[in-house]
């Protein structure tokens, strides 16, 4: 069954209190991928490469929100990522992506804010583009 988009929550826990990112336009990610090792022997009978998986790379999750420098949960992504990690410690940030599915999916997962950065289009509003780097391996359903 599809699974709408709209509804969809990030959340970041804060304080030790799982709080939703407000303003988010957009989720992207995460982009996992594994690295694939190369086993190909000179002696194989085939000229084909033969691979086996390496390490899994969490990859990255982005989003999209309207810029709002009010914004608590804004204001706290911004001080995450220029003071590196929780409350400067560089303590590993706890998040929770919340599918609109009706039974209550999320993704879970560890990692640290890597980057912000505004976009003022013409004829649109001024958004942020954040982008949240995955530590560790994720809980998935």
């Amino acid at each position: 069954m599809p699974i709408p988009g709209f509804g969809s929550v990030l959340k970041v826990t804060i304080v030790s209190t799982p709080t939703a990112i407000g303003d988010i336009m957009s989720i992207d990610g995460p982009s996992m991928s594994a690295d694939m090792i190369d086993i190909t022997a000179m002696d194989d009978a085939t000229k084909f490469r033969s691979f086996i998986p390496g390490l899994i790379d969490g990859g990255e999750v982005s989003f999209e929100v309207q810029m709002d420098p009010t914004h608590a949960t804004q204001q706290y992504i911004q001080d995450s990522l220029v003071q590196g990690g929780i409350a400067s410690t560089g303590a590993v940030e706890v998040f929770s992506l919340e599918w609109n599915d009706g039974s209550s999916t999320s993704w879970d997962f560890s990692g640290y804010f890597k980057s912000i950065g505004p976009a003022a289009p013409l004829d649109g509003i001024v958004t942020q583009t954040v982008t949240i780097q995955m530590s560790g391996a994720p809980t998935l359903p």
